[in-house]
């Protein structure tokens, strides 16, 4: 770590080489701590450094998912890009080390799983990797000949290119010109790995293994593997050619016995995973359902002496970089956080500002915590004063007042499990700066919100976080961003090409074009050029929010709401939507969602009772509701509800899906103009997320397969249709072959 820069290679979790975008100064007198794996690999990190880890609950049916309602076994890619994971620092995970069962036995809570097989270079390499690892474990270590009954191995190594010669010995041979290649790589009696063939490409890497598992290495019934050997540097060396390969493996010492005599020390390397063996008559032993042990499991975290520490940042998707000859994935960037004291700091030496006021906001409490350490330790490092706040408790905030600077303080937008939470509370103070940790968990009206606090003393505002699968408020302004806008935003990412260690080329480099052209688009831009896509199955492509959901649209008193109401079904939602019309020039109308009363489990009555504490109440005047509102089911329809405990008679017609859905299109892109029409206040919130989760099925590859949508996450896209295509009837569109009619 101490001489990485930027612009250095490191490998990513998912196995391929991503850049360093940032190598922070190192920090001295920070606790640490050593964190120690079951594979006995034993890193030492300040306790504030950064882990993706599962935790058991996490875990639990993790490793299965229903294709077609078969469980299907989940790869170790799918387990790479697709876990269920948690964010936690050193510390956070010494505090949750242990579950207990039911037993009461104690269990490793947290795991980290191993990345994929890296992809270093093809090499060059002197002996062929296959016939070096047979000669590293059978051969004689003075000479270039191997001791071997299996005639199969003497056959490989002849298909290397290597002519073979028995010896008057009953298992000797001859392997030439193997004795000069030995000794220019200084390997007669010094049997060990050369670097190149631990940094050779994956075939390479995996070839030099099967000639070791060959000769020294034994399969069980089981499918379990073993390596044995008395070389203590051919072990390690072993043990990090299988961590590059992407495999967990365990390492046992015993004594070397032969006729009952002490030999010395032993040691054994214990793993499970496919593709070890070439020789037949072990691979037939082994298991083919791939690499069985995914995961390094935390068996102890314990503070040690500090020592200097430094953390950096890396453009892999997953934010993860490989640490140590094991490569387990980790995570630390607090690129945010020095870009909030650099701003800070020029506040109070440009401006003469040192009693300014900084919040930094997080879903929860617990969110902004890191970037807080993190902002604390660059200024104690520059030797400011600092007096802090710091209660244990997951629901409270932290202060600091730095001196000469200002006080920051972390709030909570109570944004967790999609609650409202504390929104409200972020009014209450006009601030000179603010960040947005894991912006993207956050709803659009938070940012608002923020934006408004920043704005009367023309403060800034940083949002950090990644793509929420490319959809959302957070991928729509990062996008308007990238060019000229109002807010005068400003948004970064790194694309793969820009790492010209790899892709010389840049953005014309072969390779990345041989990959755009591989890839679906979408992928390709997201994967590769750092840019939010929207998903081929989402309903509403159309839908932008920076272009249909404006702070300017508000309830106006002096103009009726007509009601949209999609009653839902356990466990759905029950939805009710204020909306307004408003002409225009073009005499055309536009048509404002207001506000929105989403509530699960919720019966009519207790709806109404929430709608009629909003201020647009009074003014409601008409509306409809989806038809299924009028089915009775031994008591009360919905209709009758709304009509006897809210004075108002909603109507219900037919409404086909794609009708309703090809409506709702004209409307947030007007065919003539290519204007909206239809716009929304930022605290319909629910409607919003809608927008982004309403999508059609697909197949086993993603591609769409059906025109009707899935029935979920349709609420608020149901309840807009029905009074779309109430007021404004169907779109005229060509004859078409019938089809089976479908109904919202």
């Amino acid at each position: 770590m101490g001489a990485l820069k930027a612009g250095d290679l490191v490998f990513g979790d998912d196995g391929t080489p991503c850049c360093v975008t940032e190598a922070f100064a190192p920090m001295d007198d920070r606790p640490c701590v050593e964190v120690v794996f079951d594979d006995g690999t034993v890193i030492v990190t300040d306790e504030e450094h950064e882990w993706l880890t599962q935790t058991a609950p996490e875990r639990k049916n993790s490793r299965r998912k229903k294709i077609d309602g078969k469980e299907t076994k989940v790869t170790a890619g799918e387990l790479v890009t697709q876990r269920k994971h948690g964010q936690r620092t050193s510390k956070e995970i010494g505090d949750t080390l242990m579950v207990y069962g039911s037993s009461r036995t104690p269990m490793a809570n947290h795991s980290v799983l191993n990345s994929l097989p890296v992809q270093y270079e093809y090499q060059m390499l002197a002996i062929d990797p296959y016939v070096l690892g047979v000669w590293l474990g059978d051969g004689t270590a003075v000479a270039g000949s191997i001791t071997t009954e299996d005639a199969e191995i003497v056959r490989f190594i002849e298909e290397a290119g290597y002519p073979v010669k028995k010896y008057k010995a009953t298992y000797s041979w001859r392997v030439m010109p193997l004795y000069g290649e030995l000794k220019n790589l200084s390997l007669l009696d010094n049997k060990h790995i050369p670097e190149v063939y631990l940094q050779g490409s994956i075939e390479q890497r995996r070839a030099l293994l099967q000639g070791l598992m060959d000769t020294d290495g034994y399969v069980n019934v089981r499918g379990h593997c073993y390596f044995y050997n008395t070389n203590k540097t051919l072990i390690d060396q072993t043990c990090e050619l299988l961590a590059s390969l992407g495999i967990k493996a365990r390492v046992e010492e015993g004594r070397a016995k032969l006729y009952g005599k002490d030999c010395g020390p032993k040691w054994a390397i214990f793993f499970k995973a496919d593709g070890t063996f070439r020789l037949s008559r072990k691979l037939n032993r082994q298991t083919k359902t791939g690499v069985m042990q995914e995961a390094r499991y935390v068996w102890n975290v314990q503070p040690v002496a500090s020592r200097p520490v430094r953390c950096i940042s890396v453009d892999s998707p997953s934010r993860l970089f490989l640490v140590s000859k094991s490569y387990i994935p980790t995570h630390n960037s607090y690129a945010t956080a020095m870009d909030a004291v650099a701003r800070c700091a020029a506040n109070a030496a440009l401006y003469q500002q040192t009693k300014c006021v900084y919040w930094i906001v997080g879903p929860d409490y617990e969110q902004p915590r890191k970037e807080f350490e993190y902002i604390h330790d660059a200024f104690k490092a520059l030797g400011r004063k600092i007096d802090t706040s710091t209660p244990r408790s997951k629901s409270s905030p932290w202060w600091m007042n730095v001196q000469g600077i200002g006080e920051f303080q972390t709030k909570s937008s109570g944004q967790t499990g999609g609650a409202m939470g504390n929104v409200m509370k972020l009014a209450s103070e006009a601030l000179d700066g603010g960040i947005m940790a894991e912006a993207a968990q956050q709803t659009l009206d938070v940012m608002l919100k923020m934006r408004g606090r920043v704005a009367q003393k023309r403060g800034w505002l940083i949002l950090s976080g990644t793509f929420e699968s490319s959809l959302g408020w957070y991928a729509s302004y990062f996008t308007r961003w990238q060019g000229a806008n109002p807010e005068r935003g400003a948004s970064f990412s790194v694309p793969s090409w820009t790492n010209m260690a790899v892709y010389p080329g840049g953005r014309n480099d072969p390779e990345i074009l041989a990959l755009e052209a591989t890839y679906p688009h979408d992928l390709f831009l997201e994967r590769f050029a750092a840019i939010p896509c929207k998903p081929s199955t989402l309903v509403f492509k159309e839908f932008d929010v920076a272009t249909h959901v404006l702070e300017e649209v508000v309830f106006d008193a002096e103009q009726p709401v007509y009601l949209a109401v999609d009653p839902g079904y356990a466990p759905g939602a029950y939805c009710v939507l204020a909306i307004q019309v408003q002409g225009q020039e073009d005499g055309l109308e536009q048509v404002l969602v207001v506000d929105e009363v989403y509530m699960h489990e919720a019966t009519g009555p207790e709806v109404i009772e929430e709608c009629k504490k909003r201020a647009w109440w009074k003014n409601k005047e008409s509306g409809v509701m989806d038809i299924a509102g009028r089915a009775h089911m031994a008591m009360k329809s919905q209709q009758e509800v709304w009509r006897d405990e809210a004075g108002i008679w909603l109507q219900s017609s037919k409404v086909p899906i794609l009708d309703g859905i090809a409506r709702h299109r004209t409307f947030l892109k007007d065919p003539g103009s290519n204007l909206p029409r239809l716009l929304h206040s930022p605290y319909c919130t629910n409607m919003i997320e809608e927008y982004a989760l309403y999508r059609r099925p697909t197949d086993r590859e993603g591609a769409p397969v059906n025109e009707v949508p899935i029935d979920r996450n349709n609420h608020a896209m149901k309840a807009i249709a029905y009074f779309l295509y109430n007021r404004y009837g169907a779109v005229e569109r060509a004859e078409r072959k019938p089809t089976k009619v479908a109904t919202l």
